[in-house]
């Protein structure tokens, strides 16, 4: 358990089963930070462990990643696997936020981009290309159902909080 994510707290199951499955420790030991935001280093490394951190992907081309840190198998393999190309060419960016899009991204590119059924309505994603496909499928699975007021808030960071749902939704298929 979290010191910092109460027992009432609806993400508490998430967040719990997050730590449970070996997908985080925390930001400290007993601290989840359940309102800071992901990084694109701490995105890598969660899906990375959620696949159950696999071994052997070639090593990536960043200049921003440093060899040895916690999170570089995981961007090899992020790389490997199909689930980034990174910022550019030659950089991951592994201290920016990520974003609710790029999380659709992530999470659609680690299931092997299923095709959703129907188009998401939410009015402020596009209607064409991969991230409206990956929120239609977030959407349709019921991974998420948005901001509020018909909105996904594509631009808008995603915290801890909300990745824990993110996460528990994708892999077991239920609503917290």
């Amino acid at each position: 358990t979290f010191s910092d994510v109460p027992e009432e707290a609806l993400f508490r199951r998430p967040s719990s089963w997050m730590a449970d499955t070996g997908i985080t420790t925390g930001t400290s030991p007993g601290i989840y930070s359940p309102l800071d935001t992901v990084t694109r280093k701490q995105m890598a490394v969660f899906l990375w462990r959620a696949a159950g951190q696999p071994a052997g992907a070639p090593p990536h081309s960043f200049d921003d990643i440093p060899a040895g840190a916690y999170y570089t198998d995981a961007v090899s393999w992020a790389v490997d696997a199909g689930v980034t190309t990174g910022t550019s060419a030659a950089s991951y960016s592994p201290n920016a936020p990520v974003t609710r899009a790029q999380t659709a991204l992530f999470l659609h590119r680690t299931t092997g981009l299923l095709q959703p059924s129907t188009p998401h309505t939410f009015t402020d994603v596009a209607s064409t290309g991969p991230v409206p496909d990956a929120v239609s499928w977030l959407a349709e699975a019921n991974i998420t159902q948005g901001t509020g007021n018909g909105l996904y808030s594509p631009n808008q960071p995603v915290i801890r909080r909300d990745m824990a749902y993110f996460m528990y939704r994708r892999e077991c298929g239920t609503p917290a």
